[in-house]
């Protein structure tokens, strides 16, 4: 992604501790819209991480993306556990966005939902995170992924039905057979699928 040049007066120091500080209470003040400006790849970097280390422990939903005009957008709901970004945002200022949102403990755990799939490809994103109270998870398109986003939850169905049958097969021969993975294995496999790129990693609270 390509950011245009700020000027500042602060020293480097100065502004680059000021601006995590600033970054964070916007986001848990709830703010809408444009909260920040990057204007390099690291830049972007670390401001995905803050919001990351922010968002984590969040009892609701939030995304901070970022355009490539440099632009850093959050979007959130303080009184629901999900939220649509699109209807917040705008599509407009999504589209070539990099994003990233926390999953609160009262909804999808350790995945990828549809939700997440189809806002990636309906805006062209290049690519969406995810964090959750033990776990960091990414995908992003490649050029190989092309996607009516219409045909995504078609997509997903299909997906859903392969990794059920595979667990009711091994339930049938283990009835205390349980996949605490279940979830992220339906979105592996529509991920293969959509030829994205996709992992996670575990989280753990230093």
């Amino acid at each position: 992604m390509r950011f245009p040049k700020i000027k500042s007066t602060r020293p480097a120091q100065e502004q680059k501790d000021l601006y995590d500080f600033e970054l964070a209470q916007r986001i848990l003040s709830g703010q809408n819209g444009v909260i920040g400006q990057v204007s390099s790849l690291s830049g972007a970097r670390k401001a995905i991480r803050t919001a990351e280390k922010t968002m984590r422990p969040l009892p609701h939903e939030h995304g901070v993306f970022i355009n490539d005009k440099g632009q850093v957008l959050h979007a959130t709901n303080k009184k629901e556990d999900s939220i649509n970004v699109e209807e917040i945002l705008g599509r407009n200022q999504l589209t070539n966005s990099f994003g990233t949102h926390n999953h609160p403990s009262s909804v999808a755990e350790g995945t990828f939902g549809m939700e997440d799939h189809i806002l990636t490809h309906r805006n062209m994103m290049k690519g969406l995170r995810s964090v959750d109270y033990n776990s960091t998870m990414s995908m992003h398109r490649t050029n190989k992924t092309s996607i009516v986003p219409n045909e995504i939850e078609n997509r997903y169905k299909k997906a859903y039905r392969t990794v059920s049958n595979e667990h009711i097969r091994k339930q049938m021969t283990d009835p205390n057979y349980y996949d605490e993975e279940f979830g992220w294995k339906i979105h592996k496999e529509l991920s293969d699928n959509l030829n994205e790129k996709t992992w996670k990693k575990p989280y753990h609270e230093k």
